[in-house]
């Protein structure tokens, strides 16, 4: 793998903090309000315990969601330097456990 880079573009980083911010905020609204437990008889409590899972599913997928595009996107910046940071770290390794050519 010698030469190979790890590449992150910034434009598509702020790409996905989009896409993630732009799905938090269309299951924020679909999830609004919250709908009402049907009469389904004798299974109505059921149903309900249902769509409550449900709805705390929603919550945790919109707020982690939003966590990651806000972790995303104030990370961006910092990629290009950890990845040079790395590289010279290995190639100081290299040297070390190699020795002289």
């Amino acid at each position: 793998m010698s030469g190979d880079s790890v590449l992150a573009d910034p434009g598509g980083l702020r790409g996905l903090v989009t896409v993630l911010r732009n799905g938090a905020d269309d299951l924020s609204t679909a999830a609004v309000p919250a709908p009402v437990a049907p009469d389904a008889g004798r299974s109505s409590a059921n149903v309900g315990a249902a769509l409550s899972a449900i709805a705390k599913s929603a919550a945790l997928l919109i707020a982690q969601s939003q966590d990651s595009a806000n972790k995303i996107n104030a990370n961006n910046g910092s990629y290009g330097n950890a990845d040079n940071q790395t590289a010279t770290g290995l190639h100081g390794l290299e040297g070390q456990l190699l020795g002289p050519n």
